[in-house]
């Protein structure tokens, strides 16, 4: 049944996984296979031990490697063997049953630390070990899906660390609970109420709800620890396996490196040099005790490796050197430190020169210039300085500043600045108008027939030159094409150095004329212009008047210079008349709009303008200007339709849900704003809804629910233990009909029925379901003493529903007995008793015969049966006679027993003859017997001759 009942949770375990997969989530560990022996054995190991002949035994995807990750597992990493996969592994545990059947056999030395049980599916890792100190350990867990349904069973899965060698009878296995001499197993490390295994809780953890691993269960990490020789090769097996049958996964984790040697013989101590000042580190080492010659294998910071005994020009950080020598003995592995020593402290300038000023003789532009050499201190030697500029550099007119950098070994920096100032001769700057007759610069008013020439000295070469006006010519010195007014001119020689110098040109009045025209009254009309000359040389030419109509008009007046002007009129009317009339807008149906009559061009002011309320329609207006213009427009001015709101509600389907109300708007002037679906509960809503113009309109909707959903629950009495009781659910409210309703058979428990109406609503009611306590009856009787005896036999009842009938007390004799106990309830309970009694009392009686009368004879008293010891049993010496005997035994029964000794008669003897008849003759002698018991001796015939003779009959 428990082949079957586990073969079904393999099932349930796989349909779960095929459903669920096994890809591990972000909080499980992970795991890699393919790892051969050798890679496994190396990981296992730390320093100072040596692996050599690793070999793997069993299926391909029973061992691999294991890591942490992002998990909460307690071991970070290392290597995994099991007895299905070690995909397996992997968390959640979301199945009571992950397995893997390999089809490989068990392993007889694991079979026998688990005598009795066959194993299946090992998995095998074997190696030898060789290490140069005393003392090795190794940390591990065993986890299984065994647990713990099947804990303390036959289906005892377990896991051995063996180990062979010197100080090690073969295979001894040091993998035990610890402070035992238990192997470590399903059953010897497991939380369980049974009693047939020794269960060691406080090793085990309940991996219920986990998420690191697969596993139902698994151990709290364990160390186990073996004292060895050093120098001596010992023989590894790591073995775990299935057993009973192969299926539910178990396996054995064993942390990385964690085959650990605690410490070396090999003393080496170091003299270390720290990083400073920029000068690398070093490491001298020293060794306190070993046998040479020695090699050295050393690690570093970034990929640093050396074999030499001591080490220089070394950055800061850790450094590993395995050293090994002539002996097993004089090896061992070390780490060193080489820190750094930080220096912070810039270099410190203690002259810094101060500013140079030079003045330039001539107009050269660069001097060269011998500058002051700084010194420095700093706490690092070898500081190194550097400069902006060399002695004898060439340095340009103006200020340069010269910095001087000083950096320590160890980076740090500090600087020194000053400057070089060279001063060049002043920069002199002319300029010279050209001047037409009349002195004046520009011929006409408004021409640009000006020239001006810039002259420059001083400063340094070559200068460059910037007008303000005009076109430069001849190199810049000149610029022509120039009007009017103010021309300046910027001369920069190649120091950078700028001067500028300013002229005004002047030039004679400008010819004017004015040209004037009479108004045009409305749109459309003509004008009269009159062109008069005002300023100039006269005589003029071009004065006269023009009719013309609206537009713009050049007109040329030439003085006696030949100075021209020409002035330009527009003639302008008025604007036609517009008139426009602009109503505000209507936002809501019903209301009027502000309507604007309003004018442009024509004359103002306007009659016929202003603001006007109106109401929805067609109006034309007319607007006059004070030239008596008229125009007039036509307005046609609209309204929106009526807003309006219309609403609906889904039905609410469970008391206390919620509807979704729907508001919506037509008309009016979108967008709209109170419009929408709301979640409501029951009873009466109202809801306003503006359109843009806020215009609004009002609806509300009651809403309804059903009555709450009740469910009812009720169960009859169960009046015996293991009957069942009829659970009745009804339910109300809600919405009908119901499901979930109706009565049920339950067993004694707590049951949770959930009713569910028709709109889906449910309620849940539960009841707990009692039964009377299992009636027992028991019986007890006293001893009967003597065979045949009665005994008073008692019997009591416990649980069920007192009172009860049948029990009591009831005297009966010896025999097989069955009672029926019955509660008030009608239920009954049947005990049997068997009543013994001793076997019945006998007594024997035997005798020898007294052989002569009035002799005595020994009786001899038995007795068997009933109880010993006997009282009145023996051996009694008596006459003739009829003799009663009692015999007791030890429970004080008795019996008698009678006997009659008889004695034969008394005997007597006879002797007869006749008388001899001569002298000197015979005569035959007859000697007879009677009495006594015959036959007789000393009876007979004897021939005589006279005398006396006796006999003696016997």
């Amino acid at each position: 049944m428990k082949n079957s009942t586990k073969l079904l949770s393999i099932l349930s375990a796989f349909c779960v996984s095929l459903l669920l997969g096994l890809t591990a989530n972000a909080q499980s560990i992970t795991v890699s296979g393919g790892l051969t022996a050798n890679q496994m054995a190396q990981a296992l190991v730390g320093s100072n031990v040596t692996v050599t002949n690793a070999t793997l035994t069993g299926a391909a995807i029973a061992s691999g490697s294991f890591n942490q990750a992002t998990s909460t597992f307690p071991l970070s990493d290392g290597i995994i063997l099991t007895s299905g996969s070690v995909n397996n592994a992997l968390g959640p545990n979301n199945s009571t049953g992950m397995s893997t059947s390999n089809g490989t056999p068990g392993d007889a030395d694991l079979g026998a630390l688990i005598p009795g049980i066959t194993t299946f599916d090992a998995c095998v890792l074997e190696f030898d070990i060789t290490s140069n100190c005393n003392t090795l350990t190794f940390d591990y867990i065993f986890a299984s899906e065994e647990y713990t349904e099947y804990g303390c069973t036959n289906f005892n899965d377990a896991f051995g660390f063996l180990i062979t060698g010197p100080g090690f009878a073969p295979n001894t296995n040091i993998a035990l609970v610890p402070g035992t001499t238990t192997p470590v197993s399903i059953n010897n490390v497991i939380n369980s109420p049974a009693t047939n295994c020794v269960s060691n809780p406080a090793y085990y953890v309940d991996n219920t709800g986990g998420v690191s691993i697969q596993y139902d269960g698994y151990t709290v990490v364990m160390t186990a620890t073996a004292t060895i020789q050093p120098c001596q090769t010992y023989h590894i097996k790591i073995v775990v396996g299935d057993a009973g049958d192969s299926a539910l996964d178990s396996a054995i984790f064993l942390k990385g490196g964690g085959i650990n040697c605690s410490s070396s013989n090999l003393v080496a101590t170091a003299n270390i040099t720290a990083v400073e000042c920029g000068v690398l580190g070093a490491i001298d080492v020293t060794l306190g005790s070993g046998t040479g010659p020695f090699t050295y294998a050393w690690t570093g910071p970034n990929g640093f490796t050396a074999t030499t005994e001591d080490l220089t020009g070394l950055a800061a950080g850790d450094y590993t050197v395995d050293i090994v020598g002539s002996d097993c003995l004089s090896s061992g592995e070390f780490t060193y430190t080489v820190t750094e020593n930080i220096d912070v402290t810039a270099p410190v300038f203690t002259n810094c020169p101060s500013d140079l000023i030079i003045e330039a003789a001539n107009a050269a532009c660069t001097f060269a210039v011998n500058i002051p050499a700084p010194t420095v201190n700093d706490d690092c030697p070898n500081v190194i300085v550097t400069s902006s500029h060399n002695p004898g550099d060439e340095f340009s007119v103006g200020t340069t500043t010269v910095t001087h950098t000083a950096t320590d070994a160890s980076g740090n920096t500090s600087s020194c600045s000053y400057d070089v100032i060279i001063n060049a001769q002043p920069l002199v700057v002319t300029l010279t108008p050209f001047v037409y007759n009349g002195g004046v610069n520009i011929r006409c008013y408004g021409q640009n027939s000006g020239k001006a020439t810039c002259g420059a000295s001083g400063g340094c070469l070559p200068y460059t030159y910037t007008w303000s006006a005009g076109i430069p010519i001849s190199g810049g010195v000149q610029s022509v094409g120039l009007y009017a007014g103010t021309v300046s001119v910027t001369v920069t020689d190649a120091a950078g150095t700028s001067v500028t110098e300013s002229v005004t040109l002047v030039q004679n009045p400008a010819v004017q004329s004015v040209a004037t025209w009479s108004p045009i009254l409305c749109y459309g009309g003509s004008s009269t212009v009159t062109v008069n000359a005002v300023l100039g040389t006269s005589p003029y030419s071009g004065v006269t008047t023009y009719t013309v109509s609206p537009g713009t008009y050049m007109y040329t007046v030439a003085d006696a210079n030949g100075c021209r002007n020409r002035d330009t009129i527009t003639v302008t009317q008025p604007d036609i008349l517009d008139v426009t009339a602009t109503p505000t807008a209507i936002l809501c149906y019903g209301d009027s709009a502000d309507v604007t009559v309003a004018a442009t061009g024509g004359t103002l002011p306007y009659t016929g303008t202003g603001v006007f309320s109106e109401v929805a329609g067609f109006y034309t207006y007319v607007v006059t200007d004070v030239n008596g213009c008229t125009e007039n427009t036509t307005l046609a001015i609209n309204q929106p339709n009526v807003l309006t709101a219309t609403i609906s509600a889904t039905p609410i389907l469970c008391n206390g849900g919620t509807s979704q109300v729907t508001v919506s708007v037509s008309s009016g002037t979108e967008p709209y704003t109170g419009a929408g679906v709301f979640t409501e509960i029951a009873g009466t809503h109202t809801y306003v809804v503006y359109d843009f113009n806020l215009c609004e309109d009002t609806i509300s909707i009651t809403i309804t629910e059903p009555t709450v959903l009740t469910a009812s629950i009720s169960s009859t009495a169960i009046s015996c233990t293991g009957d069942s009781s009829d659970v009745t659910i009804t339910g109300a409210g809600g919405t009908g009909p119901y499901t979930g309703t109706g009565t049920f058979s339950q067993a004694a428990g707590t049951h949770i029925y959930t009713v569910t109406d028709a709109n889906g609503c449910t309620v849940d009611v539960s009841t707990t379901v009692s039964e009377p306590i299992l009636l027992v009856a028991s019986a007890t009787s006293t001893t009967i003493a003597c065979n045949g005896g009665s005994s008073d036999i008692t019997v009591t009842a416990t649980g069920g529903t007192a009172p009860y009938t049948g029990s009591g007390i009831f005297s009966e004799t010896a025999g097989t007995y069955i009672y029926t106990v019955t509660d008030v309830n009608g239920c009954s309970v049947n005990v049997s008793i068997t009543v013994t009694e001793p076997a019945q009392l006998s007594a024997s009686i035997s005798s020898t015969s007294i052989l002569c009368n009035g002799g005595t004879v020994d009786i001899t008293v038995l007795a068997t049966g009933g109880t010993a010891p006997y009282t009145g049993t023996g051996v009694y010496n008596v006459t003739v006679g009829t003799y009663s005997y009692t015999v007791t035994d030890a429970n004080g029964c008795s019996t008698t027993v009678t006997t009659t000794i008889t004695e034969p008669t008394l005997m007597t003897a006879y002797a007869s003859c006749p008388g001899i008849l001569c002298n000197g003759g015979t005569v035959d002698m007859g000697v007879t017997a009677f009495g006594g018991t015959a036959p007789y001796t000393g009876t007979g015939v004897f021939n005589v001759g006279a005398g006396t003779y006796t006999y003696t009959v016997t």
